[in-house]
């Protein structure tokens, strides 16, 4: 639980407090008490007819024999009259005290709020206290003799909140008196005081709600039970489990319920080899995270002389819909994916799609051999360069010249030029297939040797290298 903070008022003491406030509240009302009377005033001070004893019965029977009936104001009128009569000092004198007292009451009822929560620094009720005894919006109320039924009802008001709160606390049938009795004291003073059970009822609900709170952090967030133990992942080659921790900032030892799974996503997803990122809580104790990889169909590589087409500082992976991505991890399987060139090296940009329109041809023509495996055809590379049409070099080292339109009828055609290769022992050394009568084709006698390029690429293959 939170430790209460020290206030700018914290070292002060309420028995130091309480004399700072009425010598606050006097200083700054120190011109009312030389002020006359204004405005209604004398109709609210004991009238001659209402002075003696009788006077007072009338006060509580009579409806009509004050200017508002309010019984327990025109009391506290009557006896100040008996006090000091008509000077005006008293009267000013007596809502300096009543604002002053109802600042320390406030000052009190605001400590018992706020001290189980411990979330405001302590002393800061008295702060509060202080700006509410020079506000102005109480000059007119301490200033003007007839607004004494806003000080004194103020003060009624507050004790029976605190009444109230000793009652809820410890339900003490005297505390539920007392509360009930300066209720109706401060409702005989000002009718507006009726608002104290709605305002108690937000102040308990609110307590309410703390506790619930307060019952949550214990039973979640400060509950060893949940301390987290075990972080598993499934990352699908991407990363290293030590680079997720690290990014995701999860830590095993702090609480389950702390861990900002969003964030960990977030992270996650950023990283542009993911595809999909899976976490959840497993209570109570463990945490799973699943990465699902972009899968890519090919690598995309500048076309310059002497240049490694696996090296990530040139090269990036491309999946099928020319998603663009450095791998940290160069898994064996990826020095098997083929090449295309030709492409502004500009234009390359990790974790972004590329727009480019000679590039998305040669992936739909990578998806169409992928869904023909019966064409006989393996891609070692390919050069979109000169635009108008896809250049390809296959694993056995033909050269096949692709027009940009109708994949599938090209296919065919080359498979049957393919199987004829199969079927008389030569090589396809070349051809054009962008023209569909009299296309150009080249054979040569098939070498009996181990295919070159397999094999070297089955050498690359053999241990993954971390980028």
């Amino acid at each position: 639980m939170q430790e209460p903070r020290p206030g700018p008022l914290a070292r002060l003491r309420p028995r130091a407090m309480v004399p700072a406030v009425f010598a606050t509240v006097l200083a700054c009302y120190w011109p009312a008490l030389s002020g006359a009377m204004l405005w209604d005033d004398p109709a609210h001070v004991t009238r001659p007819d209402l002075q003696g004893l009788r006077g007072l019965w009338r006060i509580w029977t009579d409806l009509h024999a004050t200017q508002q009936f309010y019984p327990v104001l025109h009391s506290a009128f009557w006896l100040e009259h008996r006090l000091w009569g008509d000077a005006v000092l008293g009267y000013h004198l007596a809502n300096v005290l009543l604002h002053a007292t109802a600042c320390c009451l406030l000052a009190g009822l605001l400590k018992r709020l706020w001290a189980p929560g411990g979330a405001v620094p302590a002393g800061t009720e008295w702060l509060a206290a202080l700006l509410f005894a020079v506000h102005p919006v109480c000059a007119e109320s301490v200033a003007w003799i007839s607004e004494q039924k806003n000080t004194l009802s103020l003060v009624f008001y507050l004790l029976a909140a605190g009444a109230y709160l000793d009652f809820s606390g410890g339900r003490r049938p005297r505390s539920y008196l007392a509360a009930s009795g300066l209720f109706l004291l401060a409702l005989g003073t000002k009718s507006v005081t009726a608002t104290l059970p709605a305002a108690l009822l937000v102040v308990l609900c609110l307590a309410a709600w703390r506790g619930i709170a307060t019952a949550l952090d214990k039973f979640f967030f400060s509950n060893p039970d949940y301390t987290l133990r075990r972080v598993t992942f499934e990352l699908d080659g991407v990363m290293t489990r030590e680079d997720a921790l690290a990014e995701t900032g999860i830590r095993e030892g702090e609480n389950i319920f702390r861990v900002d799974l969003a964030n960990a996503e977030k992270v996650l997803r950023a990283v542009p080899q993911v595809g999909d990122v899976c976490i959840e809580r497993h209570l109570p104790d463990h945490i799973s995270i699943t990465v699902t990889a972009r899968k890519p169909v090919a690598w995309v590589a500048p076309l310059e002389k002497d240049s490694e087409p696996f090296d990530p500082e040139k090269s990036l992976l491309v999946d099928e819909i020319g998603f663009l991505m450095k791998p940290r991890i160069i898994q064996p399987e990826f020095y098997l994916l083929p090449v295309i060139y030709g492409v502004r090296s500009d234009n390359i940009r990790d974790g972004e799609p590329l727009h480019n329109e000679d590039l998305h041809r040669a992936l739909a023509l990578l998806d169409e051999v992928a869904r023909h495996p019966d064409c006989l055809l393996n891609i070692h590379n390919m050069n979109i360069s000169k635009g108008y049409c896809v250049e390809v070099l296959s694993d056995r080292k033909s050269r096949i010249t692709f027009s940009t339109e109708d994949y599938p009828e090209q296919l065919g055609r080359l498979r049957q030029l393919l199987e004829h290769c199969r079927d008389t022992g030569r090589e396809l050394d070349s051809v054009n297939l962008m023209v569909r009568r009299n296309t150009p084709v080249t054979f040569v006698m098939a070498v009996p040797t181990t295919d070159k390029i397999t094999s070297e690429r089955t050498a690359q293959s053999a241990p993954g290298r971390r980028n």
